[in-house]
């Protein structure tokens, strides 16, 4: 208003403009009040209002510019975003430009004097030299472009923030067009793990760059106090209040308790586990809720040094371990345990294993041995299994087919195992029948006494099988049938047919399938002996026979072995929490490669054909394998245990049948994917949530997938408070590693 004011008119104009400013000035001021001012009064109650006018009209701008500056910054987490907006605040990008003329508070009294005298004040923009502009051209946007255009008006300082805008520009670009991600790298090979972490970038702000979101994602809650055993779908009150009696309640049920989302803390007394094979001799007595005051557990346990020891004499076998395992030797016609590999067993299911004391011998000469269980709430056979480094799943011939296919045991025992396997019409004992491979055993031990009445009936439900008996029966502890190869032979029931109909029911895939009274055959191609096997170790190497067994793995036994043994290696090296640390590698330090014993209880949760399997056991790692052939990918468990290694069928929208706190290592190729494209997907929160369940403290998980899965994954990893770290795949732009550790914590 005053910048088109000529003062050589005197005071004319002065009050023209006091009379339209008086008229504005509302409740502040009558229009008699402003009349009976002196001439300077008037002019500074003017002064006065187009000072605070303009106040308004700069914190408008400002508030402006600071929401162009927000829209501008809103694919950057919160850190970035504060760190661009102080850069602009420093260099007056998200701040209006003052108003020329108006420079101080003390400009009101100079624009008085200068009007008194009838001078030419700081009012005319013309005679300052400052060219005129209103806020709203002296914006965000206009400096932006000013910077950008070179003009001649754009002074050096602005090179900081040109280059900072082309930074951020250029940020922006990738992450839009998606070409390229800001992911840490680690390019393989890395022989030298400390060598690996230098090429891992350090991510900004846990991960918020990575999933483009600006808040640190928000952890899982620990569990309530009491659950630090607690198995999903193997809820024994909440079974008995549904209905489920006569054993029913200790089976597995789903649908009447689902699984938890928390994590569940560990036990206040746990310690990470003893390293094989120490774990096998021994391990800590607050890592189990064991009663050392009942009787059965003061012979089971031997307590040394705040450690639990197992005698070598074992309740279950009635004998020592290794006498026993001799005596079942000698059946076979074998001089010793040691020469089990000469009849070439090599996978062995343990039916109520006890304290695996069996299964621990066993291993020792490169016989692998399930151990299957029920469920018990705590301090199980499986639980013990477990934490003493043995493979165990629980299970039952209660209700339901175990999660093998046909054929696939070379040996089935069953030593004072507590299932009446001749109850149910034979059901249990067809089962078995089932899972024996022809020319396979079935060992069956039984105390001497009593009336003899399990006996006899164990006599009659086996002679309807094709099943002879290798050892004296009667007057022994230990009776040993072996199944024929071609006998179909007839069934407990003679109101059903001998043989399942082969149209109607699958023998590989047992998943949710009853237990059946007729007799599955296995499809001819996989009808081979015990005895016509290849000895181990080069029966893991026989060739894929069915072409449409593929999975991750095939190269491995098509000529390709190195591709996964390499990996493995570079797996190893990853194994390590150097690769969560930032500090460099110091002159002299050698390379320190992690221990073959690192790990002892490992999962592949896509295992394919066992190829990861099969890597480890030709790298030389002390560990065995879980094989879990997910129900949403092909069924390739029977070829697993054709090679003799062992796995099971799971769907991992359900809970997997193990205690918390069971493996050291969990693997995964391409599982989130092929999870992502079912009809129906569980997500990934609660598959990680079962995997934070069944993983120990300080436990290790490896995923290898697309880019994307390996994001949303990075992001869940952090809600289950993991360690983790995004690795490059050499020669495979469309994958990426995710490397985790579970911290242990303790609620």
């Amino acid at each position: 208003m005053f910048s088109k004011l000529k003062f050589d008119s005197g005071l004319t104009c002065i009050f023209i403009a006091g009379d339209k400013a008086a008229r504005k000035l509302n409740d502040k001021m009558s229009k008699a009040q402003y009349r009976g001012l002196s001439t300077p009064e008037r002019l500074r109650v003017v002064e006065d209002d187009f000072l605070t006018k303009t106040q308004e009209s700069e914190e408008s701008e400002r508030t402006r510019s600071r929401s162009v500056s927000d829209q501008l910054t809103a694919f950057f987490p919160h850190s970035v975003r504060l760190w661009v907006r102080q850069v602009g605040q420093d260099y007056s990008l998200f701040s209006s430009p003052r108003k020329p003329g108006i420079k101080s508070s003390e400009s009101g009294s100079r624009l008085g004097k200068s009007a008194e005298s009838g001078g030419v004040g700081p009012l005319n923009s013309s005679t300052t030299g400052v060219p005129s502009a209103s806020p709203r051209d002296q914006t965000l946007g206009s400096k932006f472009f000013s910077i950008l255009s070179c003009g001649k008006t754009t002074s050096t300082s602005s090179f900081l923030p040109l280059f900072l805008l082309c930074v951020i520009g250029a940020f922006v670009f990738i992450t839009v067009t998606g070409n390229t991600r800001p992911y840490p790298k680690v390019l393989f090979p890395a022989h030298n793990y400390r060598r690996a972490q230098l090429l891992v970038w350090n991510d900004l702000y846990h991960g918020g760059i990575l999933g483009l979101g600006s808040l640190k994602p928000k952890e899982v809650s620990p569990c309530p106090a009491g659950m630090e055993d607690f198995v999903p779908c193997y809820n024994v009150t909440a079974n008995s209040e549904a209905g489920y009696v006569d054993g029913l309640q200790f089976e597995r049920h789903c649908e009447v308790s689902g699984r938890k989302q928390c994590l569940i803390p560990p036990p206040r007394d746990y310690k990470i586990p003893l390293k094989w094979p120490d774990c096998r001799d021994g391990i800590w007595p607050g890592n189990l809720q064991v009663d050392m005051k009942s009787k059965a557990n003061k012979h089971r346990f031997l307590v040394e040094v705040n450690r639990l020891k197992f005698p070598s004499s074992d309740p279950r076998l009635m004998d020592d371990v290794e006498r026993y395992a001799d005596r079942m030797a000698s059946r076979l016609d074998l001089e010793s345990h040691t020469e089990f590999q000469k009849a070439k067993i090599r996978t062995v299911l343990d039916i109520g294993c006890g304290s695996s004391s069996l299964g621990a011998l066993l291993w020792s000469h490169e016989v692998v041995t399930m151990c299957v269980a029920p469920y018990e709430p705590h301090g199980g056979q499986v639980q013990l299994a477990l934490e003493r480094g043995l493979p165990a799943i629980i299970g039952s011939f209660v209700t339901a087919q175990l999660p093998y296919p046909s054929s696939a045991f070379d040996l089935i025992h069953c030593s004072n195992c507590g299932i009446k396997l001749y109850q149910k019409s034979g059901k249990p004992i067809i089962e078995v029948d089932r899972l024996l491979r022809p020319g396979g055993y079935f060992v069956w031990a039984k105390p001497l006494g009593g009336n003899g009445k399990p006996w006899e009936k164990m006599q009659n439900v086996t002679s309807k099988l094709c099943w002879d008996v290798v050892s004296p029966s009667e007057n022994e502890q230990i009776v040993i049938w072996k199944k024929r190869l071609s006998c179909f032979g007839s069934v407990i029931q003679t109101v059903t047919p001998n043989v399942c109909d082969q149209g109607r029911y699958e023998p590989d895939w047992p998943w949710h399938q009853p237990l059946r009274s007729c007799i599955t055959l296995s499809p001819p191609a996989r009808r081979v002996s015990v005895q016509k096997q290849p000895a181990w170790p080069s029966r893991m190497h026989i060739p894929v026979n069915d072409p449409s067994k593929t999975g991750p793995g095939r190269d491995e036994v098509t000529g390709e072995p190195r591709t996964w043994m390499a990996a493995v290696a570079e797996y190893w090296s990853l194994l390590t929490p150097i690769i969560f640390s930032d500090h460099p590698k110091r002159l002299g330090d050698e390379d320190v490669q992690p221990a073959v014993s690192i790990v002892r209880n490992v999962m592949d949760l896509n295992a394919g054909i066992g190829a990861f399997n099969a890597a480890l056991l030709q790298t030389g790692k002390l560990a065995w394998v879980m094989n879990v052939v997910p129900t949403s990918a092909t069924n390739t468990l029977p070829f697993i245990f054709d090679r003799g290694l062992f796995g099971v069928n799971h769907d991992w929208c359900e809970p997997f049948p193990t205690y918390p706190r069971t493996y050291d290592l969990l693997h995964a190729s391409d599982l989130l994917s092929q999870e992502r494209r079912r009809p129906r997907s569980c997500g990934l929160s609660n598959l990680f949530s079962e995997m934070d369940r069944i993983l120990r403290p300080e436990g290790w998980v490896i995923l290898r997938d697309d880019l994307e899965s390996i994001e949303d994954a990075r992001l869940v990893a952090i809600q289950m408070r993991w360690e983790s770290r995004m690795v490059e795949v050499p020669g495979d732009s469309e994958q990426r590693l995710l490397v985790c550790q579970k911290t242990f914590w303790k609620a």
